[in-house]
């Protein structure tokens, strides 16, 4: 009885060697998909401030475009 005393107790910290792993696969999974929603919340941000931008910038160009919209109508009148 005495070698397999040894077999087992062999065996034994392998396994929690191989549990051990397992845990940490899992806490490292965990760890990647917060990353990933961390990752995805900044790409939403940066979505919502870009289309913001976009609204910004969009608004001053109808300004922009009556001035050159007024300058054609006067050039015609220019020659005549």
């Amino acid at each position: 009885s005495a070698p397999e005393l040894a077999v087992t107790s062999c065996k034994r910290p392998q396994q929690q060697q191989q549990q051990q792993q397992q845990q940490q696969q899992q806490q490292q999974q965990q760890e990647q998909q917060r990353q990933q929603e961390q990752k995805e919340a900044k790409l939403q941000q940066q979505q919502q401030q870009q289309q913001q931008q976009l609204q910004q910038q969009q608004q001053p160009y109808p300004q922009l475009q009556q001035k050159p919209y007024q300058q054609p109508q006067q050039n015609p009148k220019n020659p005549s």
